[in-house]
């Protein structure tokens, strides 16, 4: 009976730390943030350079991206930033394309779109938590 209780024990930790670790592979792009941001706000990316294009900012919050849809020009970058207790992902549905890994609460993934098309995302642990980038 201990032993059953141990294993249920682990295999709770394991679960848990699964849910909460934070993937920090570099082209993956994630990065902590202190700094909070405004759905669909818009930063240039390069203030010295007009051609760097802008970054726009998308919540990830009460199990939703915000703004969902986002539309924005070729070289623009998106920063995803999860303000929900829960860890999410932000995960293209072309296998691949991107992929944030892990994020926990205040982490920041971003991604450069260099391509004309819709790109749809999803989160991969809540699966009905969708989004598009359309890029012009």
């Amino acid at each position: 009976m201990k032993i059953v209780f141990v294993v249920i024990a682990v295999l709770a930790m394991l679960f848990f730390l699964g849910c909460t670790q934070t993937n920090t592979q570099a082209n993956n792009n994630p990065v902590s943030s202190d700094g909070g941001t405004t759905a669909g706000t818009v930063t240039p990316t390069d203030s010295n350079n007009p051609l760097a294009g802008l970054t726009h900012n998308v919540r990830i919050a009460n199990m939703n991206f915000y703004p969902a849809d986002i539309t924005i020009n070729v070289g623009d970058t998106v920063a995803w930033r999860n303000e929900d207790s829960l860890s999410h992902t932000v995960t293209s549905d072309i296998p691949g394309s991107f992929g944030s890994g892990t994020l926990g609460l205040g982490i920041i993934y971003e991604h450069k779109f260099t391509s004309p098309g819709t790109f749809g995302y999803h989160c991969s642990f809540h699966p009905n938590m969708t989004g598009r980038v359309i890029v012009k």
